[in-house]
Protein backbone atom coordinates (compact mmCIF):
# COMPACT_ATOMS: atom_id res chain seq x y z
CA UNK A 1 0.00 0.00 0.00
CA UNK A 2 3.15 2.50 0.92
CA UNK A 3 4.45 1.71 -2.36
CA UNK A 4 1.24 2.78 -4.44
CA UNK A 5 1.23 5.74 -1.69
CA UNK A 6 4.76 7.09 -3.08
CA UNK A 7 4.54 6.24 -6.40
CA UNK A 8 1.27 8.02 -6.76
CA UNK A 9 3.07 11.17 -4.74
CA UNK A 10 6.20 10.75 -7.30
CA UNK A 11 3.59 10.89 -10.36
CA UNK A 12 1.71 13.92 -8.67
CA UNK A 13 5.12 15.73 -8.25
CA UNK A 14 6.53 15.09 -11.56
CA UNK A 15 3.32 16.31 -13.12
CA UNK A 16 3.73 19.68 -11.20
CA UNK A 17 7.02 20.27 -11.99
CA UNK A 18 7.62 19.01 -15.63
CA UNK A 19 3.95 18.14 -17.07
CA UNK A 20 5.38 17.22 -20.68
CA UNK A 21 7.59 14.23 -18.70
CA UNK A 22 4.04 12.25 -17.92
CA UNK A 23 3.57 11.38 -21.03
CA UNK A 24 7.08 9.69 -21.68
CA UNK A 25 6.44 8.10 -17.90
CA UNK A 26 2.51 6.97 -19.13
CA UNK A 27 3.91 6.29 -23.17
CA UNK A 28 6.98 3.62 -20.91
CA UNK A 29 4.52 1.92 -18.37
CA UNK A 30 2.43 1.23 -21.29
CA UNK A 31 5.13 -0.30 -23.59
CA UNK A 32 6.57 -2.43 -20.45
CA UNK A 33 2.83 -3.48 -19.03
CA UNK A 34 2.28 -4.86 -23.22
CA UNK A 35 5.41 -6.56 -22.99
CA UNK A 36 4.72 -8.55 -19.73
CA UNK A 37 0.95 -9.53 -21.40
CA UNK A 38 2.68 -10.87 -24.35
CA UNK A 39 5.61 -12.37 -22.16
CA UNK A 40 2.86 -14.00 -19.84
CA UNK A 41 0.98 -14.99 -22.60
CA UNK A 42 3.94 -17.26 -24.11
CA UNK A 43 4.50 -18.80 -20.74
CA UNK A 44 0.84 -19.85 -20.79
CA UNK A 45 1.04 -21.64 -24.60
CA UNK A 46 4.25 -22.93 -23.66
CA UNK A 47 2.63 -24.79 -20.01
CA UNK A 48 -0.50 -25.74 -22.20
CA UNK A 49 2.14 -27.87 -24.49
CA UNK A 50 3.23 -30.79 -21.84
CA UNK A 51 0.35 -32.73 -20.57
CA UNK A 52 0.74 -34.32 -17.67
CA UNK A 53 -1.19 -38.00 -16.25
CA UNK A 54 -0.23 -39.22 -12.51
CA UNK A 55 -1.79 -42.22 -10.94
CA UNK A 56 -0.85 -44.29 -7.79
CA UNK A 57 0.34 -47.26 -8.57
CA UNK A 58 2.13 -49.57 -6.39
CA UNK A 59 2.65 -52.09 -9.27
CA UNK A 60 4.48 -49.96 -11.97
CA UNK A 61 6.71 -48.38 -9.10
CA UNK A 62 8.26 -49.33 -5.73
CA UNK A 63 6.21 -48.92 -2.79
CA UNK A 64 8.68 -45.60 -2.11
CA UNK A 65 7.69 -43.67 -5.12
CA UNK A 66 4.04 -45.01 -5.74
CA UNK A 67 3.09 -41.85 -8.14
CA UNK A 68 3.17 -43.03 -11.58
CA UNK A 69 3.61 -39.26 -13.58
CA UNK A 70 3.80 -39.38 -17.27
CA UNK A 71 5.01 -35.99 -19.17
CA UNK A 72 3.85 -36.00 -22.91
CA UNK A 73 5.64 -33.06 -24.85
CA UNK A 74 2.83 -31.89 -27.88
CA UNK A 75 5.10 -28.85 -28.32
CA UNK A 76 7.54 -28.82 -31.84
CA UNK A 77 10.28 -27.85 -30.11
CA UNK A 78 12.27 -30.18 -27.50
CA UNK A 79 11.13 -30.18 -24.13
CA UNK A 80 14.75 -30.48 -21.31
CA UNK A 81 12.51 -29.85 -18.21
CA UNK A 82 9.08 -29.96 -16.65
CA UNK A 83 8.51 -28.43 -13.17
CA UNK A 84 5.20 -29.89 -11.54
CA UNK A 85 2.98 -30.16 -8.37
CA UNK A 86 1.23 -33.36 -7.08
CA UNK A 87 -2.07 -32.62 -5.75
CA UNK A 88 -4.84 -34.99 -4.61
CA UNK A 89 -8.51 -35.01 -3.45
CA UNK A 90 -11.15 -37.14 -1.76
CA UNK A 91 -13.70 -38.19 -4.30
CA UNK A 92 -16.67 -36.22 -4.03
CA UNK A 93 -14.81 -32.94 -2.78
CA UNK A 94 -12.60 -30.12 -4.08
CA UNK A 95 -10.47 -29.38 -1.54
CA UNK A 96 -6.57 -30.47 -2.51
CA UNK A 97 -5.49 -32.63 0.46
CA UNK A 98 -1.82 -32.33 -0.89
CA UNK A 99 -0.21 -28.74 0.48
CA UNK A 100 0.70 -26.98 -2.54
CA UNK A 101 3.91 -25.82 -0.79
CA UNK A 102 5.11 -29.16 0.26
CA UNK A 103 7.59 -29.91 -2.81
CA UNK A 104 7.68 -28.99 -6.67
CA UNK A 105 8.73 -32.39 -8.60
CA UNK A 106 11.33 -31.85 -11.26
CA UNK A 107 11.64 -34.54 -14.37
CA UNK A 108 15.13 -33.41 -16.54
CA UNK A 109 14.20 -35.96 -18.95
CA UNK A 110 14.84 -34.64 -22.79
CA UNK A 111 11.77 -35.24 -24.78
CA UNK A 112 11.42 -34.98 -28.49
CA UNK A 113 7.80 -33.59 -30.31
CA UNK A 114 4.77 -35.68 -29.30
CA UNK A 115 6.84 -38.64 -27.17
CA UNK A 116 5.92 -39.60 -23.76
CA UNK A 117 7.89 -40.29 -20.62
CA UNK A 118 6.41 -42.46 -17.70
CA UNK A 119 8.27 -41.96 -13.88
CA UNK A 120 8.05 -42.67 -10.21
CA UNK A 121 8.12 -40.06 -7.48
CA UNK A 122 7.31 -39.49 -3.65
CA UNK A 123 3.61 -39.46 -2.38
CA UNK A 124 3.09 -36.11 -1.44
CA UNK A 125 2.39 -34.98 2.05
CA UNK A 126 -1.53 -35.50 2.67
CA UNK A 127 -2.80 -32.82 5.33
CA UNK A 128 -4.17 -34.38 8.39
CA UNK A 129 -7.77 -32.82 8.99
CA UNK A 130 -10.31 -35.16 8.62
CA UNK A 131 -8.41 -37.09 5.62
CA UNK A 132 -6.93 -39.59 7.79
CA UNK A 133 -9.61 -42.59 6.68
CA UNK A 134 -8.43 -41.97 2.87
CA UNK A 135 -5.99 -44.11 1.99
CA UNK A 136 -3.70 -42.82 -1.18
CA UNK A 137 -5.06 -45.27 -3.71
CA UNK A 138 -8.79 -44.20 -2.85
CA UNK A 139 -7.91 -40.14 -3.44
CA UNK A 140 -8.16 -38.46 -7.37
CA UNK A 141 -4.41 -37.56 -8.40
CA UNK A 142 -4.15 -34.25 -10.64
CA UNK A 143 -0.62 -32.70 -11.20
CA UNK A 144 -0.57 -28.78 -11.84
CA UNK A 145 2.34 -27.85 -14.77
CA UNK A 146 4.29 -24.91 -12.56
CA UNK A 147 7.24 -24.17 -15.58
CA UNK A 148 8.56 -25.84 -18.87
CA UNK A 149 12.25 -25.38 -20.39
CA UNK A 150 12.49 -26.03 -24.27
CA UNK A 151 15.67 -26.14 -25.93
CA UNK A 152 16.26 -22.92 -27.40
CA UNK A 153 17.03 -23.29 -31.16
CA UNK A 154 20.64 -22.58 -32.65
Amino acid sequence: MWIWLIFALALLTILAVKPKAIFVLLAVALVAGSGYYIWRQQQQKELANVSLAVSYDTAACPTDRPMLVTITNHSEKTLERTLFTLNATVPGYSSIVTPYSYKQNRSDKILQQGQKYSQCFPEPIMKTRDFSDFRPEDLEWSAIVDSVYFRKSP
